[in-house]
């Protein structure tokens, strides 16, 4: 209903393969429909990412034209779904313009990002 009220007509919706078959991805998926929002659906997040998968990401994110992005999952999706984002939103930058120094460039970052839905499925340690 958030994306809807948003106007979002084309969602990207990440999670990791494992998920993408649980019922939290599912009641995402049946909600979108509900409402009527088209998406794409991207279930190759790694758990622990890595440079590559994060740049299989963000090349989903920008060949879909998305208006909005929703992660489903723990850190990895959110955070792989976070950059996605970031870089479809700036198709400009370089894949370390964004990432702290030493490592990357340190850019800050200038233009607006789309709209980020987190749908959290871990509620971190327990001890």
């Amino acid at each position: 209903m958030d994306l809807q009220n948003m106007g979002a007509r084309n969602v990207c919706l990440m999670t990791d393969r494992n998920l993408s078959r649980l019922p939290p991805v599912t009641a995402v998926l049946d909600s979108l429909a509900k409402h009527g929002v088209a998406y794409k659906f991207y279930d190759r997040v790694r758990v622990e990412p890595t440079d590559d998968s994060f740049k299989e990401a963000i090349a989903f994110a920008k060949g879909g034209d998305f208006d909005a992005y929703v992660a489903v999952g723990g850190g990895s999706a959110i955070d792989t779904c976070k950059a996605a984002n970031l870089y479809a939103s700036h198709p400009e930058a370089d894949f370390l313009d964004f990432v702290n120094a030493p490592i990357g460039k340190g850019k800050p970052v200038t233009g607006t990002l789309k709209p980020l839905i987190a749908v959290p499925t871990t509620a971190g340690n327990r001890k």
